[in-house]
């Protein structure tokens, strides 16, 4: 009985140090990697109807292989989550996946993926394959707040 309530209360302390663990993690890929807002470069590529080109035309800007990603729109920065998996003993740290985007992956990793788009005025149908330098922003904050464990355990009295 006595062995039942250690092994209970060992359990939940492990469970408190991995949901810290997580939190820290997460709490760092979002304020440290996918804070970089986009940016736009203004270039001069398009003519007007008068065969003149127009001024001021601002073109996104991507980051480079290898660096942070830049977030447009914010998804992979909102939907970034974590929890704690009791029987493995682990923490699952990630993007939630928004359909059948592989998006954070292909962010993390690299990799190739096709596409399909539609152009609004004329309907016209544009398939193919693109690939995708790595980016990576989890794994740099997962072994910098690995670090930290130790402390964390310490201050959950292990």
């Amino acid at each position: 009985m006595h062995d039942k309530m250690l092994k209970r209360k060992v359990d939940r302390q492990e469970n408190r140090v991995l949901y810290i663990f997580g939190s820290f993690v997460r709490m760092d890929v979002r304020s440290k990697e996918l804070n970089l807002k986009g940016k736009r470069k203004t270039v001069n590529v398009k003519r007007n109807n008068l065969g003149q080109f127009q001024s001021g035309l601002k073109v996104k800007q991507h980051s480079k292989a290898g660096e942070r990603p830049r977030q447009w729109q914010g998804l992979l920065r909102k939907f970034m989550l974590y929890d704690v998996d009791k029987f493995k003993k682990s923490v699952v740290i990630g993007a939630k996946k928004l359909g059948r985007s592989r998006g954070a992956g292909l962010m993390e990793h690299g990799g190739s993926f096709w596409y399909r788009l539609r152009k609004k005025h004329t309907g016209q149908v544009h398939r193919g394959t693109a690939t995708v330098s790595a980016r990576p922003f989890m794994q740099r904050q997962f072994d910098r707040n690995l670090k930290k464990l130790p402390d964390i355990y310490r201050r959950a009295g292990f």
